[in-house]
């Protein structure tokens, strides 16, 4: 039927067949379902059901209904054979074609993230070479702290490139080889160096643009100025002796002259450490014969200073103490490890004794323990004074004082001094006693001795209950006081003191006193 044009409905029964192109200028639309679709059968013209037609690309043999929801900008999937859904952990921006896996509005074409905190976001690349499990292959991205991993999991190399050509290749041990310049902008820190198997006469340095390239020995022998020959140096030793060069190629050692990796030994008699260029300031430090160690300013008038926050010295065992100086306070001297002297912001403090041969100058002296002048005295320059001190405690008395005599005394009370069977003692008196005229004292303490007994000052009577400027007389009781003027015949009336506060009484006993008719 070549050159036929069919221009209204035809209907045949049998087959047609066509030679050439056969053009349908319309096709209508079926009425209703008719479940049937055209297809080409080895140039035939047949139909297929629509479960046919599923089942021929691969769709399934349902009925076709197909059910689900999803909310825009995320990604659709099948949730079963018949259903899709999505998630809002997947999206895919269509205005800038960016696809996100849980972040809504990704950055980028891809974006991977997760919002909560200290989780991390990996990427993983595996394939049949490496196998597909959660430890194969490579992962890459953040970890729990924010840093960016690549991690090979293979024991197989990661390489890097620019312009096609790999330029950083790191080898499954860590060995990192980089093809070709390596620049470092800070600190370059290499924990190990490996040892050459053998002579490569390749040594490292850098040159004058900070670049580390190699001299051979030859080279590097002229630039130490060490010659150009082979290097070949003569001379013999023994272990533990440090080497020195006996002439420009032979070395040679000392037995003095030690180092066993912990200690430098300059162990001669006489063997000097010079510290300097041998001129002005130059310290030499030795041991001379016998058991003295100098440390020696070789400069005429030269200074020796040694700069520490903590100076101390100590004996050779450091078991005892002999100076401390601290950085900001004091310095002390010791004796026998015992602290005896040292300065304060205040001045000095002595423990024990002070004793001097000749005259001194003091700005202020404040001592805790005697003073002892052996045949010298004590001279009170113009404006000076002795100062007694009026805020005593108890058992304290300031003034002047002897200790000398014995008896039963008790603290505080007035004594009067006498000599009895041969022996000088002190006695208790009263405003009625012949004694009262004698010499008085106040005891300190319980011993004449070692407390000793005030002659005159200041001393310590807690509440004593006397008007403060009011005189003070022996009282009828033995070794008190009292401001009552005895009036009885053959009483004596002698003024001791007076009150100074409520706790303090000057002692100073008149030296007249009056004898009651």
């Amino acid at each position: 039927m070549a050159g036929v044009e069919v221009i209204q409905n035809q209907s045949i029964s049998g087959t047609l067949t066509v030679a050439n192109t056969t053009t349908l200028s319309t096709v209508a639309n079926a009425s209703g379902d008719t479940d049937k679709f055209l297809v080409s059968d080895s140039g035939a013209v047949k139909y297929r059901t629509g479960a046919q037609v599923r089942s021929d690309i691969g769709a399934g043999t349902g009925d076709g209904t197909v059910t689900g929801s999803g909310t825009a900008t995320e990604v659709a999937f099948w949730t079963s054979s018949s259903a899709l859904g999505s998630s809002s952990l997947l999206y895919f921006d269509n205005t800038n074609k960016r696809l996100g896996i849980g972040i809504g509005t990704p950055n980028f074409r891809l974006g991977l993230s997760d919002a909560t905190v200290s989780t991390a976001v990996y990427q993983q690349f595996t394939n049949g070479t490496t196998g597909v499990t959660s430890g194969d292959g490579t992962v890459m991205g953040i970890d729990a702290d924010g840093d960016f991993l690549i991690n090979n999991q293979e024991a197989k190399e990661v390489k890097f490139y620019t312009s096609d050509t790999v330029r950083l290749t790191i080898a499954s041990g860590g060995a990192a080889t980089f093809a070709g310049d390596v620049t470092v902008g800070d600190e370059l820190t290499i924990t190990t160096v490996t040892k050459a198997s053998s002579d490569p006469d390749k040594f490292l340095c850098v040159d004058g643009s900070n670049k580390v390239e190699y001299r051979t020995g030859a080279e590097l022998l002229a630039d130490i100025g060490a010659g150009t020959g082979d290097g070949t140096v003569t001379g013999t030793g023994a272990a533990n002796r440090i080497a020195y060069w006996s002439s420009s190629s032979a070395l040679t050692s000392d037995t003095n002259f030690t180092f066993n990796g912990t200690t430098l030994g300059l162990t001669g008699d006489n063997d000097v450490l010079n510290i300097g260029t041998g001129g002005a300031g130059t310290t030499s430090l030795y041991a001379w014969t016998g058991d003295t160690f100098y440390i020696q300013n070789d400069s005429t008038g030269g200074t020796v200073q040694i700069e520490t926050d903590l100076f101390i010295v100590k004996n050779s065992g450091a078991s005892e103490t002999y100076i401390q100086a601290t950085d900001n306070g004091s310095v002390a001297l010791y004796y026998d490890n015992s602290k005896a002297f040292e300065t304060s912001t205040t001045g000095i403090s002595i423990t024990g004794g002070f004793n001097s041969t000749a005259s001194s100058d003091c700005a202020g002296l404040n001592m805790t323990a005697d003073i002892a002048m052996a045949g010298n005295d004590i001279t009170l320059d113009t404006g000076a004074h002795i100062i007694l001190d009026h805020t005593l405690g108890s058992g304290q008395a300031s003034g002047t004082i002897i200790k000398y005599g014995g008896g039963i005394l008790t603290a505080g009370k007035i004594y009067a001094l006498y000599s009895t069977m041969g022996s000088t003692t002190w006695q208790g008196v009263n405003q009625t006693d012949s004694h009262a005229i004698d010499m008085l004292a106040v005891s300190i303490g319980t011993s004449a001795t070692s407390n000793g007994m005030l002659l005159s000052g200041i001393l310590y009577k807690s509440s004593h209950g006397f008007t403060v400027g009011d005189p003070l007389y022996l009282a009828s009781t033995d070794g008190d006081f009292t401001t009552t003027v005895p009036t009885t015949s053959n009483y004596y009336a002698r003024v001791l003191g007076y009150a100074i506060d409520s706790s303090h009484i000057y002692f100073c006993p008149d030296n007249t006193w009056v004898k009651i008719d």
